[in-house]
């Protein structure tokens, strides 16, 4: 069994390393190729980040000399369990005052908060039983269409 580390929303904690529900990893959700096209950087997964454990969370981090992005993915049993994390890490990831926006067209909830630090943001998405985050300091066209392309990937059936 893998065990990995992840830090999501400020916390860190040490779990068994999973995926999707269907059993994808982060990184074979959100493809290198794809995120280095959808980024125009040549990018390269970073091993001292990924994988990274949160609960059952399944993280990937993508990189650059200039460019950081990081994929969780946070499979539940059931849709109403995934609404309750999804309510819940609204709460602990944009809890700090700052405004986050309502998105529309990712998956059946999102929102993007950006970040003054980083010159990039946040998007929390949950799609189906499925709760999924990325971070970075790319812009948030670049992160929305990292985030479609994640639920387009979840809506096509699992490699065999």
């Amino acid at each position: 069994m893998r065990i990995a580390t992840t830090i999501m929303a400020g916390t860190l904690l040490v779990a068994p390393a999973i995926g999707a529900g269907d059993g994808r990893s982060a990184c074979e959700l959100l493809p290198l190729s794809l995120v280095s096209s959808v980024t125009g950087n040549t990018l390269h997964i970073d091993p001292s980040s990924s994988p990274v454990q949160k609960r059952r969370a399944d993280s990937c981090t993508y990189s650059d000399d200039g460019t950081k992005i990081t994929f969780s993915v946070l499979p539940f049993q059931t849709e109403a369990e995934a609404r309750s994390e999804f309510a819940g890490e609204i709460a602990r990831t944009f809890g700090d005052g700052q405004p986050s926006s309502l998105l529309r067209g990712v998956g059946v909830e999102a929102r993007f908060q950006s970040s003054e630090l980083s010159g990039g943001g946040t998007l929390l998405a949950r799609h189906s039983s499925i709760v999924f985050v990325i971070t970075g300091n790319a812009d948030q066209e670049v992160l929305v269409a990292l985030a479609r392309a994640v639920v387009a990937r979840l809506e096509e059936p699992a490699p065999e």
